[in-house]
Protein backbone atom coordinates (compact mmCIF):
# COMPACT_ATOMS: atom_id res chain seq x y z
CA UNK A 1 0.00 0.00 0.00
CA UNK A 2 2.93 2.75 0.53
CA UNK A 3 4.53 1.85 -2.33
CA UNK A 4 1.72 2.58 -4.11
CA UNK A 5 0.89 5.71 -2.45
CA UNK A 6 4.72 6.43 -2.93
CA UNK A 7 4.08 5.80 -7.28
CA UNK A 8 1.15 8.11 -7.01
CA UNK A 9 2.44 10.89 -5.09
CA UNK A 10 5.77 10.66 -7.96
CA UNK A 11 3.26 10.46 -10.76
CA UNK A 12 1.65 13.44 -9.33
CA UNK A 13 4.50 15.34 -8.52
CA UNK A 14 5.30 15.21 -12.43
CA UNK A 15 1.60 16.40 -13.62
CA UNK A 16 1.89 19.28 -10.94
CA UNK A 17 5.68 19.91 -11.79
CA UNK A 18 5.03 20.74 -15.50
CA UNK A 19 2.31 22.60 -14.63
CA UNK A 20 2.44 26.12 -12.64
CA UNK A 21 3.54 24.54 -9.35
CA UNK A 22 2.55 25.89 -6.00
CA UNK A 23 3.51 25.03 -2.35
CA UNK A 24 -0.06 24.60 -1.62
CA UNK A 25 -0.90 22.36 -4.25
CA UNK A 26 2.16 20.19 -2.84
CA UNK A 27 1.52 20.37 0.42
CA UNK A 28 -2.39 18.95 -0.13
CA UNK A 29 -0.27 16.01 -2.53
CA UNK A 30 1.86 14.93 0.42
CA UNK A 31 -0.83 14.78 3.18
CA UNK A 32 -2.93 12.60 0.74
CA UNK A 33 -0.06 10.48 -0.12
CA UNK A 34 0.77 10.26 3.37
CA UNK A 35 -2.36 9.00 4.18
CA UNK A 36 -2.54 10.68 7.31
CA UNK A 37 0.33 9.24 8.66
CA UNK A 38 1.73 10.98 11.84
CA UNK A 39 5.38 10.70 10.04
CA UNK A 40 7.27 13.49 8.69
CA UNK A 41 7.10 14.28 5.08
CA UNK A 42 9.21 17.24 3.56
CA UNK A 43 9.14 17.85 -0.24
CA UNK A 44 11.27 20.02 -2.08
CA UNK A 45 10.44 20.77 -5.76
CA UNK A 46 12.34 22.60 -7.64
CA UNK A 47 10.99 24.51 -10.87
CA UNK A 48 13.53 26.93 -13.05
CA UNK A 49 14.84 29.34 -10.21
CA UNK A 50 11.56 28.23 -7.88
CA UNK A 51 12.03 25.86 -5.03
CA UNK A 52 8.37 24.86 -3.91
CA UNK A 53 8.48 23.17 -0.31
CA UNK A 54 5.82 21.20 1.37
CA UNK A 55 6.29 19.85 5.07
CA UNK A 56 3.50 17.55 6.71
CA UNK A 57 3.67 15.31 9.75
CA UNK A 58 5.16 14.92 13.08
CA UNK A 59 9.19 15.39 13.57
CA UNK A 60 9.22 12.67 16.57
CA UNK A 61 6.11 10.59 17.34
CA UNK A 62 3.71 12.76 19.44
CA UNK A 63 6.52 15.40 19.17
CA UNK A 64 5.81 18.89 17.28
CA UNK A 65 4.98 19.30 13.51
CA UNK A 66 8.03 18.58 11.10
CA UNK A 67 9.58 22.06 9.62
CA UNK A 68 11.80 21.61 6.23
CA UNK A 69 14.70 22.65 8.30
CA UNK A 70 14.47 20.13 10.28
CA UNK A 71 17.29 17.81 10.29
CA UNK A 72 16.23 13.85 9.27
CA UNK A 73 17.40 10.53 9.63
CA UNK A 74 18.23 9.19 5.73
CA UNK A 75 17.64 5.46 7.02
CA UNK A 76 18.60 3.17 4.51
CA UNK A 77 19.25 5.58 2.04
CA UNK A 78 22.98 6.08 3.14
CA UNK A 79 23.75 3.10 2.29
CA UNK A 80 23.91 3.89 -1.42
CA UNK A 81 26.21 6.67 -0.36
CA UNK A 82 28.41 4.97 1.79
CA UNK A 83 28.60 1.71 -1.14
CA UNK A 84 29.91 4.64 -3.44
CA UNK A 85 32.34 6.64 -1.11
CA UNK A 86 33.85 2.67 -0.75
CA UNK A 87 34.02 1.90 -4.08
CA UNK A 88 35.36 5.68 -4.62
CA UNK A 89 38.34 4.73 -2.13
CA UNK A 90 38.61 1.26 -3.46
CA UNK A 91 39.01 3.03 -7.24
CA UNK A 92 41.71 5.40 -5.52
CA UNK A 93 43.63 2.47 -4.49
CA UNK A 94 42.94 3.53 -0.36
CA UNK A 95 41.64 0.60 0.66
CA UNK A 96 40.83 -2.85 -1.51
CA UNK A 97 37.16 -4.72 -1.78
CA UNK A 98 38.65 -8.02 -0.64
CA UNK A 99 40.55 -6.39 1.93
CA UNK A 100 39.84 -8.19 5.79
CA UNK A 101 37.85 -5.55 7.72
CA UNK A 102 39.80 -6.38 10.30
CA UNK A 103 42.49 -4.88 8.97
CA UNK A 104 40.26 -1.39 9.11
CA UNK A 105 38.48 -1.51 12.10
CA UNK A 106 39.59 -0.95 15.77
CA UNK A 107 40.87 -4.58 17.24
CA UNK A 108 38.64 -4.97 19.85
CA UNK A 109 35.49 -4.10 17.75
CA UNK A 110 36.87 -6.94 15.26
CA UNK A 111 37.58 -9.63 18.10
CA UNK A 112 33.88 -8.80 19.37
CA UNK A 113 32.50 -9.18 16.41
CA UNK A 114 34.43 -12.06 15.18
CA UNK A 115 35.21 -10.61 11.92
CA UNK A 116 38.00 -12.53 11.20
CA UNK A 117 37.51 -13.97 7.33
CA UNK A 118 34.94 -11.34 6.61
CA UNK A 119 35.73 -8.84 3.98
CA UNK A 120 35.18 -5.14 2.83
CA UNK A 121 33.17 -7.33 -0.66
CA UNK A 122 30.99 -9.52 2.17
CA UNK A 123 29.65 -5.95 3.86
CA UNK A 124 28.89 -4.63 0.59
CA UNK A 125 26.68 -7.35 -0.32
CA UNK A 126 24.97 -8.17 2.66
CA UNK A 127 26.78 -11.85 3.16
CA UNK A 128 28.79 -11.34 6.24
CA UNK A 129 26.68 -13.15 8.41
CA UNK A 130 26.91 -10.94 10.58
CA UNK A 131 24.24 -10.29 13.09
CA UNK A 132 22.09 -7.14 12.59
CA UNK A 133 22.36 -4.33 15.54
CA UNK A 134 19.65 -2.36 14.69
CA UNK A 135 16.79 -4.53 17.39
CA UNK A 136 14.12 -3.62 19.56
CA UNK A 137 16.44 -3.23 22.40
CA UNK A 138 18.55 -1.44 20.84
CA UNK A 139 16.16 1.45 19.54
CA UNK A 140 14.65 1.34 23.30
CA UNK A 141 17.76 2.59 24.25
CA UNK A 142 18.31 5.09 21.87
CA UNK A 143 15.06 6.37 22.25
CA UNK A 144 15.22 6.89 25.39
CA UNK A 145 18.75 8.17 25.30
CA UNK A 146 19.16 9.33 22.22
CA UNK A 147 22.98 10.40 22.84
CA UNK A 148 23.30 6.54 22.98
CA UNK A 149 23.36 6.36 19.40
CA UNK A 150 26.89 5.90 18.58
CA UNK A 151 28.88 3.54 15.94
CA UNK A 152 30.56 1.65 18.92
CA UNK A 153 27.22 1.57 20.96
CA UNK A 154 25.40 0.18 18.30
CA UNK A 155 27.60 -2.50 17.71
CA UNK A 156 27.56 -4.12 21.35
CA UNK A 157 24.12 -5.24 20.15
CA UNK A 158 25.44 -7.06 17.01
CA UNK A 159 27.70 -9.38 19.14
CA UNK A 160 26.85 -12.66 18.83
CA UNK A 161 27.31 -16.29 16.88
CA UNK A 162 27.58 -15.64 13.28
CA UNK A 163 24.53 -16.45 11.64
CA UNK A 164 26.28 -17.99 8.91
CA UNK A 165 30.26 -18.04 7.17
CA UNK A 166 31.07 -14.95 5.20
CA UNK A 167 30.19 -15.50 1.86
CA UNK A 168 27.91 -18.11 1.99
CA UNK A 169 24.44 -16.78 2.11
CA UNK A 170 22.94 -13.35 2.38
CA UNK A 171 20.87 -11.20 5.27
CA UNK A 172 19.83 -8.20 5.68
CA UNK A 173 21.75 -6.68 8.57
CA UNK A 174 22.48 -2.93 9.22
CA UNK A 175 25.55 -3.76 10.94
CA UNK A 176 27.15 -4.28 7.77
CA UNK A 177 27.23 -1.25 6.65
CA UNK A 178 27.42 0.59 9.90
CA UNK A 179 30.87 -1.37 9.73
CA UNK A 180 31.14 0.15 5.85
CA UNK A 181 31.28 3.68 7.86
CA UNK A 182 33.89 2.95 10.48
CA UNK A 183 36.43 1.48 7.36
CA UNK A 184 35.52 4.26 5.12
CA UNK A 185 36.79 6.81 7.82
CA UNK A 186 39.68 4.87 8.59
CA UNK A 187 40.81 4.79 4.85
CA UNK A 188 39.60 8.16 4.24
CA UNK A 189 40.66 9.75 7.16
CA UNK A 190 37.65 11.77 7.32
CA UNK A 191 34.20 11.38 9.29
CA UNK A 192 31.59 9.90 7.18
CA UNK A 193 29.86 13.61 7.56
CA UNK A 194 33.33 15.24 6.27
CA UNK A 195 33.92 12.53 3.47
Amino acid sequence: MAQMRLGSLVLALWAVCVGPAMSEDLAALLEDARAGGDEASVLYVLQGTETHVAVAGKLRPGGRNARADDRFVLASVGKIFTAVAILQLAERGRLGIDDPVSNWIDPEIAASLALSGVTVRHLLTMTSGIEDYYTDDYLDEVLEEPAAQTPVNALRYAEGPRLFAPGTQFDYSNTNYLLLQLVLEQASGQSMAEY
